[in-house]
């Protein structure tokens, strides 16, 4: 009976209490925090030592952490690379005076592996979560809110801990939700596409159309695409949507040229689909049963989604090019831009970001640095179309600085499909 209650309560690597004792050791405590700690190393160490030193290195963690922590709280083994300590203090600054200091002990860390004594400065993050006075909280909403800390400290690059934040807590059950509802949103056709018109600035007509697509949940309602977007790739939706946009997006494209025969068809496509190996014949056959060609189709791609896997990506995008299709380099301007990737980058257009389109009109270094990229655009051979143009102003300011399209609210929102017909094909 004995064995199997440290078999039950007690982590068989460290011989510490491990998550269940924690739940015990937690109920009807008050006013205290839990800190969180993930090692950082414990998978380099398995990978290229085995085992047995993996087992090492945690019993050596495990030791330390008991050693600094001594009798200001109690420490647990959670699992892995994972401790748990608590301890009574809340004073946020006398914690991360505590925090840094432990941090600082574990980067002196040596152990001894293969007989040798070994450097093994931990790379330790940390959540802090401090409880609460006011509501009563059950010892796994404790832990949980920790572990929503050390995930918010293993994405923050300046610092080694951080606190729980409702915020992210919030973030964290709304996304949650949104995958609740995922594939019940896809096999219910909730998903649907809007259109949003470019311009072509000599001529002022509507010369084609970026393809968006929209969710409408029917539990929760409109959802923006910066919150489903990154959950549809996560989740490995990315794919069937993709190739439910580029369908859709052809039919729209044949109808619409019925009457606007130069009209072409703008399509985002994720670095999930681009490095997908099926993806070049999925678009092939679409494009081929739909009965449309390739030279009106646009693949809208991001320098950061190219640089995801830079060589493949490169090579399926010069293959796109080379069926007859454009590959815009969409959001220039934004994040990672570099003047070298005109030249690198298989792409035969370029969207300048709309955040450029806003600064321009009142910053004259915003002003220099587009003219730059236009002029080196232009020399070249590419086209180039501003997005997120939203006044007169800016419409003026973009065809007299040589822009040949725009793209925004001063032209049109994205409009369903039969809008777009209405408003600006049918006679």
């Amino acid at each position: 009976m004995k064995k199997k209650h440290l078999v039950s309560y007690y982590s068989d690597v460290t011989s510490l209490p491990n998550r269940r004792n924690l739940y015990l050791y937690l109920r009807n405590k008050k006013e205290f925090s839990i800190l969180l700690i993930d090692l950082g190393r414990l998978k380099g160490v398995n990978e290229t030592y085995g085992f047995i030193y993996g087992d090492m290195l945690l019993n050596f963690a495990a030791k330390e952490i008991v050693r600094i922590v001594g009798v200001e709280g109690k420490v647990f083994h959670l699992q892995g690379e994972e401790f748990a300590i608590f301890i009574r203090e809340r004073d946020p600054e006398k914690i991360v005076a505590w925090v840094e200091d432990l941090c600082e002990e574990f980067k002196k860390a040596t152990i001894w592996i293969n007989g040798k004594k070994k450097r093994m400065p931990f790379n330790l993050k940390i959540g802090i979560y401090i409880s609460s006075t006011d509501v009563p909280e059950s010892p796994d909403d404790i832990l949980r809110k920790a572990y929503l800390a050390v995930m918010k400290a293993k994405e923050q690059k300046s610092t080694n801990y951080a606190f729980y934040d409702t915020e992210q807590d919030k973030n964290m059950k709304k996304k949650m939700l949104l995958i609740e509802n995922l594939e019940k949103g896809i096999k219910g056709k909730e998903f649907y596409l809007c259109y949003q018109p470019v311009l072509n600035l000599r001529s002022e007509k509507i010369v084609g159309a970026e393809s968006l697509l929209r969710w409408n949940c029917f539990s929760i309602g409109e959802i923006p695409p910066s919150d489903f977007i990154p959950i549809v790739e996560e989740e490995n939706y990315i794919n069937d949507l993709g190739n439910f946009v580029f369908k859709q997006s052809c039919r729209f494209l044949k109808e619409v040229k019925k009457v606007i025969p130069s009209f072409k068809i703008n399509i985002n496509i994720s670095p999930i689909q681009l490095e997908n190996q099926c993806f070049l014949d999925q678009v092939q056959e679409i494009v081929e049963k739909e009965g449309v060609n390739f030279s009106d189709i646009k693949f809208e791609i991001t320098e950061n989604q190219i640089l995801r896997d830079e060589d493949y990506n490169k090579k399926t995008l010069k293959k796109l090019l080379n069926l007859g299709a454009s590959v815009v380099l969409d959001d220039f301007g934004s994040g990672y831009s570099s003047i070298k990737n005109l030249v690198l980058f298989p792409v035969s257009e370029i969207k300048i970001d709309s955040f450029l389109a806003k600064e321009m009109m009142t910053d004259k270094k915003a002003e220099i640095l587009v003219s730059s990229i236009i002029f080196a655009a232009k020399e070249s051979g590419y086209l180039l179309t501003l997005e997120g143009v939203e006044t007169e102003e800016q419409y003026c300011k973009a065809k007299e600085m040589g822009f040949h399209m725009v793209q925004g609210y001063y032209v049109s929102k994205p409009v369903l499909e039969e809008n777009f017909i209405e408003k600006f094909v049918a006679d």
